[in-house]
């Protein structure tokens, strides 16, 4: 008998965990987010992951995202990620994509994986509204995480539909963006209502563009939050936080 999910077993049931292991779920966007979401996720048991990013792994990444070390600067995120949830578990399967979510990959990537959940990790509107609209169109169930910059305390961050959400600047646009799509409900997210903190304190990097302030118990905790709903979605379990 196999005791790595024994504790979870314990918790949840052994059919939540077989079902967990035979399902499939699409992380795109492998940073703050989406890195502890992902491993959340394979600690957790689900079967299959599959990881989207087209990133590679920057210095400035070290201070909040699970897979950025000095070891592994400049190598594909989503290359790193398979090689850490092997290691994790030898039995899990991990489909790496290091693709950009684009309205051109978004919906042959969407058919060719076929997976039972989505959680939207992505940090800019275009691409998240793009995975949002194929999911939506395809039935496919998703949560889409919201901004986690310029915010310091991770007690702020609430389960709600899309169009509920107010105070973050991301979720604004992302609205209006689905609006123009016709999409005007039905989108589970993980959002902030922190107000933005700017310290004043400007940085540019090599290539001009401005680092936004990020801090890593804020980031961890919306990603951890993701999974959970992800994980109870999937064993139709109750879910923790409401709607």
């Amino acid at each position: 008998m196999k005791y790595q999910f024994i504790r979870s077993e314990v918790l949840l049931g052994s059919r939540a965990i077989k079902k967990l292991n035979e399902s499939r779920v699409l992380v795109a966007g492998l940073g703050g987010i989406g890195s502890w979401c992902a491993e959340a996720l394979v600690r957790s048991g689900v079967g299959s992951i599959v990881l989207a990013d087209g990133d590679v792994v920057e210095e400035s990444n070290i201070n909040r995202q699970l897979f950025a070390l000095h070891t592994t600067l400049g190598q594909a995120k989503s290359q790193v990620a398979h090689d850490r949830f092997l290691q994790i578990n030898p039995d899990v399967q991990i489909i790496a994509k290091p693709v950009f979510i684009s309205r051109e990959t978004v919906d042959a990537l969407l058919e060719e994986t076929s997976p039972d959940f989505v959680i939207d990790a992505i940090d800019s509107v275009s691409p998240k509204s793009h995975l949002i609209r194929s999911s939506y169109e395809k039935n496919i169930p998703l949560i889409s995480c919201l901004g986690a910059a310029l915010k310091r305390d991770p007690s702020h961050f609430k389960l709600t539909s899309l169009f509920k959400t107010h105070t973050c600047p991301l979720a604004r646009a992302l609205r209006t963006c689905l609006r123009k799509q016709g999409i005007r409900s039905g989108i589970d997210c993980i959002f902030s209502d922190e107000m933005p903190y700017y310290s004043g304190l400007e940085i540019s990097g090599y290539d001009g563009k401005k680092f936004l302030g990020s801090y890593m118990p804020v980031v961890a905790t919306a990603g951890l939050l993701a999974a959970d709903y992800c994980i109870k979605k999937l064993i139709s379990l109750e879910n923790s936080l409401q709607i």
